[in-house]
């Protein structure tokens, strides 16, 4: 009974211990995962996502600007519309009345049966520079919008194509001419940067934080010679590298993607460079309705899925350090699983985020109540999970 008593003690102490062991050895691991991902944050918010904002790469992006051509290069602006007749009224004026010598309006009407065609018609007699061209339904086959983008693309005259959309305004009456500056040397791609009206709405702010975040990311990595994408509302690049690459012939069974997916199949760090002035920002309308902006979002993972690994596995990274820094936190609330290190990796990274974050807004004129600023990015992380897992 002795032997017996022994064994099973003994037994039971093991046990414990082993147990115990593997429970340290879990919290370690979750600790050493935790602060791994405070860590990718933190490189992001202070090395990534910082190149733009310093104040040499502002002089030296405005220096490159003054470096303007001998003569004016002739533009041509691209707009597809679908049904935007009221879009159009109130944003196309603002285009075809730019302060800029030389250039062409473009708008491909993309089967519109709202009066679409007679408000162009209407335009095209006050202004010699815009020139419509129609694509009937029943000669469509299929590729969405990028069907008529490349009708646009085809009948333009000038080796410059600047495209945006029909919801959307240029910032100023400077919007070509500060593109048109950036057109030097041996680039053929110029981002810009499209931002969206201001409401007083959560989803509103939402939306407006979650494209300065997305701005960061492509501005900054084609800073550092990894251009990625861009924003279809406010774009340009040169005919021939559409041309000679084939159009959008590579991804053309996506509907989406005739701006992020061309970008990331032609862009370099040779041929590619950004325009951050205020003034040629173009601003469009936000999509009203969570249901809206979520069916928009959903598209966006979806052709995200086709960028190259390499950019796939640096956003990846960002979000998947991000997720776990907002979440594993609750964690060691509830596990009682509180030190020092967790609380200065909390700090760290809570002051990189917000200091970025809060620099950015004031650089792409972007006003939130600053307090808004962690709600907006947890909520942003509650919703990109299931969106992710959807799009999988």
């Amino acid at each position: 009974e002795l032997l017996s008593f022994i064994f099973i003690s003994n037994f039971i102490s093991v046990r414990i211990f082993f147990s115990y062991f593997y429970h340290l050895q879990m919290e370690n691991a979750i600790l050493y995962v935790f602060l791994l991902a405070a860590l990718i944050q933190a490189i992001f918010y202070f090395l990534v996502f910082t190149p733009i904002l310093l104040p040499q790469n502002k002089v030296k992006n405005k220096n490159n600007a003054n470096l303007s051509n001998s003569e004016v290069i002739p533009l041509s602006v691209i707009i597809c519309a679908k049904n935007e007749k009221d879009n159009l009224l109130n944003h196309l004026p603002q285009i075809l009345t730019q302060d800029y010598p030389n250039f062409e309006v473009i708008v491909v009407d993309d089967g519109s049966n709202d009066g679409t065609s007679r408000l162009l018609i209407g335009l095209q007699e006050k202004h010699a520079v815009l020139k419509v061209f129609t694509l009937e339904p029943a000669k469509k086959v299929g590729f969405g919008k990028k069907e008529a983008l490349t009708l646009g693309i085809t009948m333009a005259n000038n080796e410059w194509l600047v495209m945006t959309d029909a919801d959307c305004a240029p910032a100023s009456d400077d919007w070509l001419k500060l593109l048109s500056e950036k057109m030097i040397d041996e680039k053929e791609m110029i981002l810009g940067v499209g931002l969206y009206e201001k409401k007083w709405s959560l989803l509103n702010m939402l939306i407006r934080y979650e494209t300065i975040l997305v701005a960061l990311q492509y501005l900054n990595l084609a800073e550092m010679g990894m251009p990625y994408m861009g924003v279809g509302r406010n774009i340009a690049y040169k005919k021939s590298l559409f041309n000679i690459n084939g159009g959008f012939e590579k991804h053309k069974e996506t509907s989406s993607g005739d701006d992020d997916l061309f970008v990331n199949a032609v862009a370099t760090s040779q041929n590619c460079t950004f325009c951050m002035d205020p003034k040629s920002f173009t601003y469009s309308l936000a999509p009203k309705t969570w249901k809206d902006w979520i069916r928009q979002k959903e598209r966006h993972y979806t052709t995200g899925k086709k960028y190259k690994l390499m950019h796939q596995i640096i956003l990846s990274s960002f979000l998947a350090s991000k997720l776990l820094f907002w979440i594993m936190p609750f964690y060691f609330l509830i596990e009682n699983i509180w030190n020092q290190q967790i609380q200065g990796a909390i700090i760290g990274t809570f002051f990189a985020f917000y200091f970025v974050i809060a620099w950015a807004s004031i650089n792409f004129k972007e006003q939130f109540f600053w307090f808004f600023i962690p709600i907006l990015d947890f909520l942003l992380i509650l919703l990109i999970i299931p969106l992710g897992i959807k799009s999988t």
